[in-house]
């Protein structure tokens, strides 16, 4: 299980970044390090889908404070039918054979938007 449960939204055709922070498995206070690791996340219509809706563009904000960066722009959210999905947030240690941990995970609402083209 993930060490923290947060839900998001995304409003349709719109730029999306939003900061988390993956904490410490021993503490649910203490920022984890994550210098050295890949920060992977993904949305899905359900757990139980097998292809993923969004793959968010993804980055370590501020490694040493456990700070990562999701992101869309508006042409990815534009596609995006709104509803309810899940994501989560996944980092992968550098080592030869990595390490991945689950710190984030949730429910992403999409809403739909009412203006499609700006001119």
């Amino acid at each position: 299980m993930a060490s923290r449960i947060q839900n998001i939204t995304i409003d349709q055709g719109t730029d999306y970044t939003e900061n988390f922070v993956a904490y410490s498995a021993k503490s649910s206070t203490a920022a984890k390090d994550i210098t050295d690791y890949t920060v992977y996340a993904q949305m899905r219509k359900s757990y139980y889908h097998a292809n993923a809706v969004l793959a968010f563009t993804a980055e370590n904000e501020t490694p040493t404070s456990g700070v990562v960066s999701l992101s869309a722009n508006n042409t990815q959210t534009s596609l995006l039918t709104p509803g309810r999905y899940v994501y989560d947030i996944e980092i992968a240690s550098s080592a030869e054979t990595p390490i991945k941990t689950r710190i984030i995970e949730g429910i992403v609402t999409v809403t739909p938007e009412a203006t499609k083209a700006i001119t």
